[in-house]
């Protein structure tokens, strides 16, 4: 996509941050997000953490503060943030509702914010992501929609550093996901959700790549990611025909719990 035209507003030249501040948001996750599920009812009465945290990309970036972002992975990390954050933001600005699909035909290419000196959708973003990822299979689970068919919504941020750790997590969290691997016995099927389903065949070229060797399926690459539990249940799908799981748009909601007192 590269950067294009970019205009930086003056007042923010020689003054950009030595990088970028995730700490609003880590703290709206860490209040509001339970197991990829969202107190959406709670955030939305607190949303001031994650607002600040989402104007305050407006003019950072990697085109217009490539100075902090010499780290490797760096980029990586910071656009897989803004497309979960910008996601969860424009969810709380509907709430109350049952499904993304009823407030925006398209999701991602509907959702637009401004980061980088560029308004970008959430189409965009992601591609973003996976363009600094080198299309690296794994960004894919990282990348996560306001929807039960989606991949889980981290608990934490991910950071350059540690990311090749945390997309590892991010697979591990979509094998044990019903909505993104189901195995079928029943119709000798193995279900995939569409984040995986979409790049089958970057999981099985990675996967012959690592090991040198042809011929690997869906659940060969998944098994390598998974405990030993859930590799002995992809295992047995071995030679099961690979299906799509229809995508649940019911949002990702966690339910508050409900007190009562005996009068």
């Amino acid at each position: 996509m590269g950067c294009g035209r970019i205009d930086v507003r003056p007042a923010t030249q020689g003054n950009a941050p030595e990088r970028i501040d995730y700490s609003g948001y880590q703290k709206t996750l860490d209040a509001y997000v339970r197991d990829g599920l969202v107190r959406y009812k709670k955030l939305k009465d607190d949303i001031g953490e994650l607002d600040d945290f989402i104007v305050s990309l407006a003019y950072l970036g990697p085109c217009s503060t490539p100075e902090i972002f010499n780290e490797t992975n760096e980029q990586t990390a910071f656009w897989i943030n803004v497309y979960n954050a910008a996601a969860l933001r424009a969810a709380v600005e509907k709430y109350p509702t049952q499904t993304v699909k009823s407030f925006w035909k398209d999701f991602e290419k509907s959702t637009r914010v401004m980061v980088d000196s560029r308004q970008l959708t959430l189409a965009q973003i992601a591609d973003l992501a996976r363009q600094a990822g080198a299309n690296d299979p794994r960004v894919e689970p990282a990348l996560s929609l306001p929807a039960l068919g989606s991949p889980k919504l981290s608990i934490e941020v991910f950071q350059g550093s540690r990311i090749d750790h945390q997309l590892d997590q991010a697979v591990a969290r979509a094998i044990e996901d019903s909505s993104q691997v189901r195995v079928d016995h029943e119709n000798f099927a193995l279900g995939l959700g569409q984040a995986l389903f979409r790049v089958q065949d970057r999981w099985i070229a990675g996967y012959c790549q690592k090991y040198k060797t042809s011929g690997a399926s869906m659940v060969n690459a998944l098994a390598d990611f998974a405990d030993e539990t859930q590799r002995r249940r992809l295992n047995a799908a071995l030679g099961y025909r690979v299906v799509k799981i229809s995508f649940d748009w019911s949002l990702n909601e966690k339910e508050e719990p409900s007190c009562s007192l005996d009068q």
